[in-house]
């Protein structure tokens, strides 16, 4: 909630590449669930998401939530009301990954 009882205003950054990768690697029901998916973000971006670590990305905590196999990595700024959605793969990347360093994705 917002100062006043009403609601957080997100706004939402995608990179080139995330629209590039949702428009030709992703199917119309993944699309379409991408898009649901962000709206739930939007609304409360850490309930509505996991946390990782990617240090090739940030330094920082990131989140991610699924859509179909996929997952979206995002960054998320409090401060800013703002959510920069870094990047999208499919989710054996990250399990293969997971499965070599035993780390979180």
């Amino acid at each position: 909630m917002a100062p006043g009882g009403g609601c957080m205003r997100i706004k939402v950054e995608l990179r080139r590449e995330v629209v590039r990768y949702v428009r030709h690697q992703c199917s119309l029901g993944e699309r379409t669930e991408f898009f649901e998916q962000l709206e739930r973000i939007k609304l409360d971006p850490i309930t509505n998401s996991e946390a990782t670590v990617d240090l090739e990305l940030s330094r920082y905590i990131l989140r991610f939530f699924r859509f179909g196999q996929k997952i979206a990595v995002f960054q998320f700024d409090p401060a800013n009301d703002r959510v920069v959605i870094r990047l999208c793969r499919t989710t054996k990347r990250i399990e293969r990954r997971r499965r070599a360093t035993d780390e979180p994705p």
